[in-house]
């Protein structure tokens, strides 16, 4: 994926990851996202482990935040991106 395809992204995190909750964060950064500790009104996505039912969770739903699993960050970054000219190019 490009280097900014999680720009503009805010994620919140809960729940036993795969993987050490500091590698994730990392990986979220390195591709222009940031995480936040708490559900605010500036988070756009909680990741979820599933493992737990916490107050993050809650928070989020009331916020109206999509909640998803840690494979959402996989699937964002390895799908193609394309480029300005080739989402407007008409056959």
């Amino acid at each position: 994926g490009q280097s900014d395809c999680l720009r503009g992204k805010v994620f919140c995190i809960t729940g036993k990851l795969s993987v050490p909750r500091a590698q994730f964060v990392k990986r979220i950064e390195s591709y222009g996202g940031a995480v936040a500790s708490s559900v605010t009104n500036k988070v756009t996505h909680l990741i979820s482990a599933g493992d737990d039912d916490s107050s993050k969770t809650a928070a989020a739903e009331e916020k109206g935040v999509s909640v998803v699993g840690e494979d959402y960050i996989d699937k964002i970054i390895n799908r193609p991106c394309l480029s300005p000219s080739e989402l407007w190019s008409s056959e």
